[in-house]
């Protein structure tokens, strides 16, 4: 089956602030939602972030904790790694990660894609705004390798012969850097979190919903 799910990680502390969990803060959770224009989204569950990292269309699923963020959302698949930094008001995507990256002035923030059934892997790595390091592979073999190799990633390329091959575990292996653990071997069950259905400003005034995609 494979995994297939696009989040975007924001580490306010600097070390691993989800390693061995962290209690789920409601109120970050909906001050989170207010900065990217979604406070009038409607509660659908509270979960856990292994059966919620693919939330359905037009939903999102977020935790927040007291140094950590995590959004995870559809909307995300090939775009928040792929098209880069020329982010923009008029694309949600863009909209989103332009957001998570100023929660703090200090945080890093990682976006993380996957779709294990074609191979895709991809990772964007920023510090204080700025992105650092960007990472991605295809099966149609399109391949970017940006900026300094993080050490996360480093054992894995130094016994891969092609990076390209090991898309998958390098995603996993950056995702360590707030989990404490490669995410395929974390406790993702025990990680709370809220999944909402996307309603903006729109709803209010026309009175039906209107879903940002």
């Amino acid at each position: 089956m494979g995994w297939r799910f696009a989040c975007i990680i924001v580490n306010e502390s600097g070390g691993t602030p989800l390693k061995g969990g962290s209690p789920y803060r409601d109120a970050k959770a909906q001050a989170v939602l207010g900065r990217l224009g979604l406070r009038r989204s409607a509660h659908v569950e509270d979960s856990n972030l292994l059966d919620a990292i693919l939330p359905p269309e037009g939903h999102v699923a977020i935790g927040a904790y007291d140094s950590a963020v995590i959004w995870c959302d559809q909307l995300g698949f090939d775009r928040w790694v792929r098209i880069g930094t020329g982010l923009s008001w008029w694309r949600p995507h863009d909209h989103y990660l332009k957001h998570l990256c100023e929660l703090s002035p200090t945080a890093e923030v990682l976006a993380v894609e996957l779709l294990s059934y074609n191979d895709y892997a991809a990772y964007a790595l920023y510090s204080e705004g700025r992105r650092i390091r960007r990472f991605m592979v295809d099966c149609d073999h399109q391949y970017l390798d940006e900026g300094e190799i993080q050490p996360e990633e480093q054992d894995i390329l130094n016994r891969c012969e092609r990076p390209q091959d090991a898309g998958e575990e390098l995603a996993f292996a950056m995702m360590s850097r707030v989990l404490g653990t490669p995410f395929d071997r974390y406790p993702s069950e025990n990680l709370a979190v809220s999944v909402y259905r996307k309603r903006n400003i729109w709803w209010k005034l026309f009175g039906r919903e209107y879903l940002l995609k």
